[in-house]
Formats: structure tokens, sequence, C-alpha cells
């Protein structure tokens, strides 16, 4: 079995300058969605959280086919203060592309092995996708995000999941992450 640390976003306020007459409340989701499956400790037994079947009704579906998920992605876009959605495990029925449909943010990242963020404002320049390491295939995932519909203020923000078969794969991942948010935050 392996261990994983939790997920990570990080929104880093280095250089943003936010007019004192515009300052709000923003918010800052993350969520490892585990491919839309959910997992058990709901109160619903009408689906089942080890499956990745989303779609076909003949068969047991996960969350994601009984519209969980979606519910609370719902929540999130009804709450216009959460300008990003970090996702970890973002596979199979949550994909990027599929909580999106959802969200109808005007910016999301490609999947890269789970790893995605989605701006409601979209992105001030193109996305980063830096591998934190090679042999767990991990990822930091992100880029200056859009605080508002004009984008007049931006703050880098990223995802991330780290992983491996000890707490011994950790440290070097949370080096290699550091050492990539300072290279993208100046």
């Amino acid at each position: 079995v392996g261990f994983i640390a939790s997920a990570v976003i990080v929104g880093v306020c280095l250089g943003a300058t936010i007019d004192s007459r515009q300052r709000r409340t923003l918010k800052v989701s993350t969520w490892n969605i585990r491919s839309g499956m959910g997992i058990t400790g709901f109160t619903t037994t009408h689906w089942k959280h080890d499956t990745l079947n989303c779609s076909e009704k003949s068969r047991p579906l996960n969350a994601s086919g009984m519209g969980l998920p979606q519910r609370e992605l719902t929540r999130i876009k009804d709450d216009e203060a959460i300008v990003a959605l970090a996702l970890q495990e973002a596979w199979n029925c949550a994909l990027p592309e599929n909580v999106n449909e959802v969200l109808g943010f005007r910016g999301a990242t490609r999947e890269q092995n789970g790893i995605a963020i989605l701006a409601r404002h979209g992105f001030a320049g193109d996305p980063t996708y830096d591998r934190v390491d090679v042999k767990l295939n991990s990822w930091l995932v992100g880029g200056q995000v859009c605080l508002d519909a004009a984008c007049s203020a931006s703050l880098p923000m990223y995802s991330t999941h780290w992983g491996g078969s000890s707490d011994v794969d950790l440290p070097p991942q949370a080096e290699r992450s550091i050492r990539l948010l300072r290279k993208h935050t100046g």
C-alpha cells in the first residue's frame, strides 16, 4: 500500500498587487476527487465506491454515476468567492473537462497524472506543468490565476499530490516543489 501525502494547493502573494478599493474575500478549493468514485461514508447505498463505472447503468455505478460529485461541484460553482479548484486523482469520470462541464470556469489545465487546476476567471498566461519526481511521476501544475473577470489581478496557484511507498519519499518531493514554486514566483 502506497503512502500519499495530503494534497497541496499553494497561493503565493509575492509580487501581487490588488487595489485597496477592490479588496474582497477569495477562496481556493482543493479536492482529491478519486476518479469520481466517491468514498464510503455517504448515507446512500445505491452506488459503489470501488468501480470506475459512471455511465453504464446496467452495472453498479460510482458516485459520479449517481451525480454526487456534481452536486458538490455546483456548490463550488455557486460560491463566487472561489477563484480556483485544485484537483488530485482527476482521472476517468473526473477528468478536468468533465469537472468543468459542471463548473463552467474560464480556465482549466490538462490533467497531468491526475493533477489539474481550474480557474474561474482563467489564467494570466500559460499554465505550467513541472515534474516533481520522475520515479513516482508526481507533478506540480498551476499558474497565475485571475482573481476577477477582467484579470486585473492574479496570484500564482498550484496543485500537487505527493506519494510513495514510505514517508522517506515525501521530503524530496516537498523540496523540489518548493524550488519550483520559487522559480515560478520569483
